[in-house]
């Protein structure tokens, strides 16, 4: 156990020049709560401190994938005005040492702290949106059998409601950024955007094809559907919800099953 807490610990300290001052300064008080001892404490700072710099630009390699994966997130707050320094100081966030610490991705925390940085509609939509893919990205490759008689959906698909003119701004934003999105924004070769309607929603569908997101649109009765099979539910009940739209019982039973058959909802 004690190994892997150094890891982690280590981990943090070649990202945050500033944690890793305050290990130096004083282990004890920098890393309470974790279950280090002093021998622990002793060998995080046994080496000089300016080791830690061999590599000044670790820290850029992980922010240049990270903006691979939030582009036009990025892109909006830059426009927006956000400059780039406080989008790299992730790694001094408590999000980014949580997700060391919790082994979890770091995607997910880079979008939690982007959160933070948004504060204009636009940013907010697209945020959404890359969040969404984000998460798709990451689902398991199929999720445990739901119980008899319950369905869930595809962990290769997943609802997600918008901001109007959030898909076609993130579209266009993708193409303009071109195929090296970080190498654009580090450059500064900022594409102009356009807007969303924050009082009018739009619903789209993601779905996984091999590693790339697909998105389209579908309908807000079809979302909501979707959006409430995210967790294994009563076939019975997704069939309440078509026909609270206005289907009868064997069309509320004939869309299920379409639904199925295409591999959006799993049985």
């Amino acid at each position: 156990m004690s190994a892997a807490l150094l890891q982690r610990v280590v981990v943090r300290m070649l990202h945050d020049p500033a944690f890793r001052a305050a290990v130096y300064a004083d282990p004890a008080r920098a890393l309470t709560g974790l279950p280090l001892s002093a021998a622990d404490h002793a060998l995080l700072i046994r080496a000089d401190p300016r080791a830690w710099s061999v590599d000044p630009h670790r820290a850029d390699r992980v922010l240049g994938a990270l903006l691979h994966e939030l582009p036009v997130t990025a892109l909006a707050l830059l426009l927006d005005g956000v400059p780039l320094p406080p989008i790299a100081g992730f790694f001094r966030t408590p999000s980014f040492h949580d997700a060391i610490m919790a082994r979890r991705s770091l995607a997910p925390a880079f979008a939690e702290h982007l959160a933070t940085l948004a504060r204009t509609p636009r940013a907010r939509a697209l945020l959404s949106l890359e969040r969404a893919i984000v998460r798709l990205r990451r689902a398991p490759a199929a999720y445990p059998p739901p119980p008899p008689g319950h369905l869930r959906l595809s962990p290769r698909a997943l609802p997600v409601a918008l901001a109007a003119g959030t898909l076609h701004l993130w579209d266009v934003a993708r193409k303009a950024l071109g195929p090296e999105p970080t190498a654009a924004l580090v450059a500064a070769r900022l594409p102009r955007l356009g807007d969303v309607d924050p009082r009018e929603r739009e619903w789209v569908l993601l779905e996984m094809n091999g590693d790339s997101p697909q998105a389209g649109f579908i309908g807000e009765a079809l979302g909501r559907l979707l959006e409430a099979a995210e967790r294994p539910v009563a076939r019975a009940h997704l069939a309440g919800l078509v026909q609270s739209e206005g289907a009868d019982a064997s069309e509320a039973a004939e869309v299920i099953a379409e639904l199925v058959a295409d591999q959006l909802l799993v049985a």
